[in-house]
C-alpha cells in the first residue's frame, strides 16, 4: 500500500516538471520567434525610411482672442423637499376675477 503512494506521489512529480519544461520550453521559443521578428521590422524600417511611416494628424481650428462677458449654465433638474409642510386654504371659496389696486398705492 505504501509503496502505491509512494509511486503515484513520484508519478506526480515527474508530470508537474514534465509540464512546466513545456511551458519553459514554449515560452522559449515563442520570445525566438519576437526576436527574429522584431529583426525584420526594424530592417522594413530602414528600406522604407522614416518618411514612409504614417502619422495620425488631428486638424486644429485658431480663433483670436478677444474680452468678452463668459456665460455659463448648467441645467439640473431636482427635487426640492421642504422642512415643514404648509396647507393654505381660502376662508371663502371662489375664483379672483380682478385686483383692483393701482401701482404705488
Amino acid at each position: 500500500m505504501k509503496l502505491k503512494i509512494v509511486g503515484y506521489f513520484f508519478f506526480s512529480l515527474a508530470l508537474i516538471f514534465s509540464c512546466s519544461e513545456e511551458k519553459r520550453d514554449t515560452l522559449l521559443k515563442l520570445k525566438q520567434q519576437r526576436l527574429e521578428l522584431d529583426k525584420k521590422i526594424t530592417e522594413l524600417e530602414k528600406e522604407f525610411g522614416q518618411t514612409e511611416i504614417v502619422k495620425k494628424v488631428v486638424p486644429v481650428a485658431i480663433k483670436m482672442v478677444q474680452q468678452g462677458e463668459f456665460k455659463h449654465y448648467i441645467k439640473v433638474q431636482g427635487e426640492v423637499e421642504s422642512d415643514d409642510n404648509v396647507m393654505i386654504n381660502p376662508s371663502i371659496p371662489g375664483e379672483v376675477k380682478s385686483v383692483n389696486v393701482r401701482k404705488g398705492r
